[in-house]
C-alpha cells in the first residue's frame, strides 16, 4: 500500500520533493525502492504530525527554504487511491491565502448514504467554519428528529486524510503534548476547493485521529 501512496504524492506537480518519514527500516528500504529518500523518526511519536515536527528541521534542510515560506503536506499512508490534484490543490490554495494559514484540511459535504457510515469520518464545524472535533459518528447530533432524515436539517461534513501545515508550526514542536493525533487550533475560515468536483473544503484543524507512516511534498 505506502507504495501506491508514494507514488501518487510524486505525482504532485506541485511539490519540491516527497519524503517518507517513519520509524521502519523496512519501509524506508522500500521507499528507496522508488527513488524516495526517508527520515527515521523515534518509534514513541504518538500522531504522523508528531511524527514530522520531530524532523522539520531536517526536511527544511532539505528544500533550503525559510520556515515560513515552506507548506509541509502530510499524506497519510493509508490512502493509496488519493489524487494527487488534491496536493496540487491544496498547496495553490495554502499559497493564495492571504493571511497565509497555519493549518488546512480538506472536508467534504457528506451525503445521506454516507452519513451514518463508522468506516466515513466525519467533521465538525464551528459556526464560522473552523474545524472542531473528528469522529466515525455523525456530528452534530439531530435531536428528536430520525437519523435518516438529518441531512435534512443541516450539513454534514466528511474529512480526507491530508494536512498542510506552514512549515514554522511544526519547528514549535509537538502540536498537542499528552493528546493522541494530529492537530492544532487555526483561525482561518474553510474555502472552496477550486476544479473538484466532490467540492472539497479546506478547514482549520484542531484534531483528528493518528496516523502512522507519512509522507510529505514541500513547497517552498
Amino acid at each position: 500500500m505506502l507504495g501506491h501512496v508514494l507514488e501518487r504524492c510524486l505525482q504532485s506537480t506541485a511539490a519540491h520533493t516527497t519524503v517518507l518519514c517513519t520509524d521502519s527500516q523496512e519501509l524506508a528500504d522500500q521507499a528507496a525502492g522508488l527513488g524516495v529518500s526517508s527520515l527515521l523518526t523515534s518509534a514513541d511519536c504518538t500522531s504522523g504530525s508528531d511524527r514530522i515536527a520531530s524532523v522539520a528541521d531536517q526536511l527544511l534542510a532539505a528544500v533550503n527554504s525559510a520556515p515560513d515560506h515552506t507548506i509541509i503536506i502530510n499524506v497519510q499512508g493509508d490512502q493509496p487511491f488519493l489524487d494527487p490534484a488534491l496536493i496540487d490543490a491544496i498547496a495553490a490554495s495554502f499559497i493564495a491565502r492571504q493571511p497565509t494559514p497555519e493549518v488546512l484540511t480538506p472536508i467534504y459535504r457528506l451525503s445521506a448514504e454516507k452519513l451514518h457510515n463508522p468506516k466515513v469520518v466525519k467533521m465538525l464545524l464551528a459556526a464560522e467554519g473552523r474545524g472542531l472535533s473528528f469522529s466515525c459518528s455523525a456530528l452534530p447530533h439531530v435531536r428528536d428528529v430520525d437519523p435518516a432524515e438529518w441531512c435534512g436539517h443541516t450539513s454534514f461534513w466528511g474529512h480526507v486524510g491530508i494536512y498542510a501545515y506552514r512549515a514554522d508550526v511544526l519547528l514549535r514542536g509537538p502540536l498537542r503534548q499528552g493528546e493522541a493525533g494530529d492537530g492544532v487550533l487555526v483561525v482561518s475560515n474553510r474555502w472552496p476547493w477550486p476544479g473538484n468536483s466532490r467540492g472539497l473544503l479546506s478547514v482549520p484543524l484542531c484534531r483528528s485521529p493518528a496516523a502512522t507512516q507519512q509522507t510529505w511534498p514541500a513547497k517552498s
